[in-house]
């Protein structure tokens, strides 16, 4: 069937998991002009809601959980016939058992996830062999110790491995994918390897986040990722840097926020990060740090200004700096090479967004104005306090 999704926001992405292989996006559909034109992913086109009268289609799935504009849009534009509200309750409707029967046909979401529970099982209980994972506080407190390196493979870096990446940040790369297999191993002592603890442990985690888990690591994607790793070497958690959104209270976000920020307590801190990150500004993520230095670098493919990024730093910044890095897979190995040169490098991924939702109190993860939040929208909007402070700390820009 020839589908369109209404809606480019938070919940396209979870949507676009859960459709089934009998059903084909053709195009995204959303009322934000500034959207309009624009691809998300590198692979859907968004469009207007008024361009649903000019193409052909067969189906309308809305990802938009308050739906109750769109539906007296789809009304007015008579396409109500087409059109399936992926959160909406049916039981409700006279013709609810139809509805459903169609909605079962068309997405394989519920079976989908029950057969990635079922799949995840064997490793949940522990009667499948796990990889050897410490926990994010134990990583924490060892680099505080020792001032060691953080490299982080979390589902986008273990994808791109497999060659079957679709974040919009980073194209594929054959020699990217090559230094991430090749560093995944190290046993070099002042770097720690963290991979995402997606085997066991599932009960601190939100439902839908333990179950968005599980279809990702279900059947071949699991067994692909246990063969890259090493049964001799002990991982650390790779969510470490997502303490808050996917766990089901704040105790754990209430450990490790406090721990992060003894880390870089009295220290001259180097942020390398995307054009649009804004690391710490607009919280107080940062203030035990004595000073901040920021390098701006793309949004996008940060990989390929890999090695101006990294000669920059060696020629610019000293190695008594502690250097954060939010750039991606390419913080993956960005960490490691300046480890090797001698600096404490940490891959610390979305930890401010997360800081940001925590502190706000979020119970979900949201657009942070001022930043961009990649896994939400490609698209970033200024906000004059924060850039006053950016500009006073940024040091360099890579284009």
């Amino acid at each position: 069937m020839k589908a369109v999704i209404w809606g480019a926001g938070n919940n396209l992405e979870f949507v676009l998991k859960y459709i089934s292989e009998n059903v084909k996006v053709h195009y995204i559909v959303d009322s934000d002009k500034k959207k309009q034109g624009s691809k998300i992913f590198d692979i859907y086109e968004i469009i207007a809601p008024q361009k649903l009268l000019r193409i052909e289609f067969d189906l309308i799935i809305v990802s938009v959980k308050d739906y109750q504009s769109i539906e007296d849009n789809i009304r007015a534009m008579r396409l109500s016939e087409k059109t399936i509200y992926f959160w909406k309750d049916y039981a409700n409707e006279k013709n609810h058992v139809e509805v459903f029967e169609n909605r079962i046909a068309i997405m394989s979401g519920e079976l989908q996830i029950y057969r990635a529970r079922l799949d995840s099982m064997p490793f949940e209980l522990g009667i499948k062999e796990t990889p050897k994972i410490k926990s994010a506080e134990a990583l924490l407190q060892k680099m505080i110790r020792d001032n060691s390196s953080l490299c982080r493979y979390g589902d986008g870096e273990f994808d791109i491995m497999l060659n079957r990446s679709k974040i919009w940040f980073q194209t594929k790369s054959d020699l990217l994918a090559k230094r991430l297999r090749e560093i995944l191993n190290t046993n070099i002592s002042n770097i720690n390897i963290a991979i995402a603890q997606n085997y066991i442990g599932f009960e601190r985690y939100k439902e839908k986040a333990a179950d968005e888990i599980r279809v990702h690591m279900e059947g071949n994607i699991r067994q692909e990722i246990l063969r890259m790793l090493s049964e001799h070497k002990v991982y650390y958690d790779a969510y470490v840097s997502r303490p808050y959104c996917i766990y089901q209270d704040s105790n754990n976000a209430d450990v490790i926020f406090p721990l992060f920020k003894e880390l870089w307590r009295n220290r001259q801190v180097c942020v390398i990060e995307g054009q649009f990150g804004r690391l710490g500004i607009g919280n107080d993520l940062l203030d035990t740090a004595c000073s901040i230095k920021r390098i701006a670098c793309p949004a996008q493919n940060a990989w390929n200004r890999h090695e101006q990024i990294k000669q920059y730093v060696m020629d610019n910044i000293s190695q008594n700096e502690l250097l954060l890095i939010s750039l991606g897979a390419a913080a993956t190995v960005l960490a490691y090479d300046f480890a090797v040169e001698g600096y404490q490098a940490i891959d610390i991924g979305q930890i401010d967004n997360e800081y940001d939702w925590y502190i706000n109190k979020e119970v979900d993860r949201v657009a942070i104005e001022g930043k961009l939040v990649a896994e939400i929208s490609q698209l970033w909007k200024s906000k004059p306090s924060i850039e006053e402070i950016y500009r006073q700390q940024l040091v360099a820009t890579i284009n």
